[in-house]
């Protein structure tokens, strides 16, 4: 609410000054694209740091507030399944205070690009899908933000509005199938289900979503 007009907040899950949002959850896919779902779908500037979309992690080492320190908690992005050859930036392995105190990528774990990018379930597939929808629907990045009351206390739901337009998020934080009532004011109309697999109801003012444990679900009004 605080933002200027026709101005933008930046908005991240990790960045070059904190540890991997896939360490903060243990590496858990389904937190994982839940950070994915919000990272890129909130509105604002999405940005997306070295790796995030592969999952990839780190420590919490604390050498020392200096960015060269800061290196065990933000290991190199891993382009291969074999976790060598060509661009793989080791530098760090073989010099430095860094030298053999952490290894992070770990050869054939799911984790590169090179594993990620033929696995349609992966995270990597997973934020492809995400900013497709954001492309498809400009609403989210140019229109204004509420959040949506639920009858549920472990659902988040929101909505991007703007003119005739109007796109609802709603994410399952819990490890439990989820049927939410969602209010929305106004006219309701027809729902088209942009991503996930419920087929959501309308009802009294509100709009009725069936989600998976850990689900995100998205519907254009």
């Amino acid at each position: 609410m605080l933002t200027p007009a026709n101005k933008q907040q930046v908005v991240f899950i990790e960045n070059h000054d904190t540890p991997r949002f896939s360490y903060s959850v243990k590496g858990d896919i389904d937190h994982l694209k839940i950070g994915a779902a919000l990272n890129l779908l909130l509105g604002g500037v999405p940005s997306i740091y070295y790796g995030q979309e592969l999952g990839m992690s780190g420590t919490n080492a604390s050498l020392g507030a200096t960015d060269a320190n800061d290196i065990p908690n933000r290991s190199a992005f891993e382009w291969y399944k074999s976790d060598q050859g060509k661009g793989m930036a080791y530098w760090y392995k073989v010099k430095g205070p860094w030298r053999n105190t952490f290894n992070n990528d770990v050869p054939n774990d799911g984790i590169s690009l090179e594993e990620e990018q033929n696995d349609p379930n992966s995270l990597w597939s997973f934020y492809r899908k995400m900013i497709a929808i954001r492309k498809a629907n400009p609403v989210i990045s140019k229109g204004a933000y509420k959040t949506l009351k639920n009858d549920k206390d472990d659902v988040f739901t929101f909505m991007r509005y703007g003119g005739n337009k109007k796109v609802i998020v709603a994410v399952n934080l819990s490890d439990k199938p989820e049927a939410v009532s969602v209010a929305v004011e106004g006219k309701t109309g027809p729902l088209n289900v942009v991503y996930g697999n419920s087929k959501p109801g309308i009802g009294n003012n509100n709009v009725i979503i069936k989600l998976p444990a850990y689900g995100v679900e998205v519907v254009k009004m």
